[in-house]
């Protein structure tokens, strides 16, 4: 049920597989289907139905037209790390816009890297900026007690149901 609601594409397969997003996929579940085109009664170009989550790229789905179901076809690839197709088109786009000419799987890998690196980076400059702020404001509120001319010293004296809130001094000099 979870497959009938995830996007589609319609590929045929050729013999190293099938490619989506540059990314190639293959299994020997497959095979058979090289070259030829698909028997479904919805299929007018002759294609195959594939489908893919967005969330990973490692797997896409291949409707199998005899057996009626979906196989879990994987990245030929499988050593590669896993992303989301938002991090593979965005890793992408950064390789066209720098004008690469070869946009292959192994490219857009190194381009995620380097956005992944620039991220981490970043974030740890972020974090770090954060805690030394932090720790300016509290070094200023932890050492007012000993600045000669500290507020915190000249508080005005509050009475409280009538007992006054004046220094506390130690029990051997109460009256």
């Amino acid at each position: 049920m979870y497959l009938d609601f995830l996007p589609y594409t319609e590929r045929t397969v050729q013999k190293y597989g099938v490619e989506l997003d540059s990314i190639r996929y293959f299994h020997t579940s497959i095979a058979r289907w090289i070259g030829v085109k698909s028997p479904a009664k919805n299929s007018t170009s002759g294609k195959h139905l594939f489908k893919y989550e967005d969330h990973q790229v490692n797997f896409i789905y291949f409707y199998d037209p005899e057996a009626n179901e979906y196989l879990e076809i994987p990245r030929v690839r499988r050593s590669a790390s896993n992303m989301t197709r938002y991090e593979w088109r965005l890793a992408k786009r950064k390789l066209q816009d720098q004008g690469k000419e070869l946009i292959d799987e192994e490219a857009i890998m190194q381009a995620h890297a380097e956005l992944k690196a620039i991220e981490a980076a970043s974030a740890e400059k972020t974090k770090a900026h954060r805690r030394n702020q932090q720790r300016k404001k509290e070094s200023v509120r932890a050492t007012a007690h000993m600045s000669p001319n500290s507020e915190v010293d000249k508080a005005p004296e509050k009475s409280i149901g009538g007992f006054s809130s004046g220094p506390i001094k130690p029990f051997s000099e109460l009256e």
